[in-house]
């Protein structure tokens, strides 16, 4: 299975844009581009901020964001969602679009910390494009 491009850098914008809105001024404090490793539980976006991507904190967050993506970062994997409720499913069963996102070969992951810290105002399509 495939996913859009555009609609995944669409998604990314809409939860990028809610997290800044969600998440406390200290927790995004914490982004730091150059310790971002997108597979490791303490250091991708979730878990810089929260301390950990399967914190409570972290699925509070990701509940408030976004809807589930992919099960999977590396490769796209429709979500079972069935399964789990709305605050374990990001814990167990499924990824962010931002998740997902800063996982892709290309992805711009820099500018995207930089919207997400308020150092850029704005995060259009072109900015995110892989």
């Amino acid at each position: 299975m495939q996913y859009d491009k555009k609609d995944l850098i669409q998604k990314v914008i809409d939860e990028a844009t809610k997290l800044r809105e969600h998440a406390t001024k200290d927790e995004l404090g914490e982004l730091d581009f150059n310790l971002l490793q997108p597979n490791d539980v303490g250091y991708c976006i979730y878990g810089q901020m929260a301390g950990n991507c399967y914190s409570l904190r972290a699925s509070e967050l990701l509940s408030m964001c976004c809807a589930p993506f992919s099960s999977a970062i590396t490769k796209f994997d429709t979500p079972i969602l069935e399964k789990y409720s709305p605050l374990s499913i990001f814990r167990f069963g499924a990824n962010s679009p931002i998740e997902f996102y800063i996982a892709q070969p290309g992805a711009k992951n820099e500018t995207l910390i930089e919207f997400l810290k308020s150092e850029r105002e704005t995060l259009t399509p072109q900015d995110l494009e892989f």
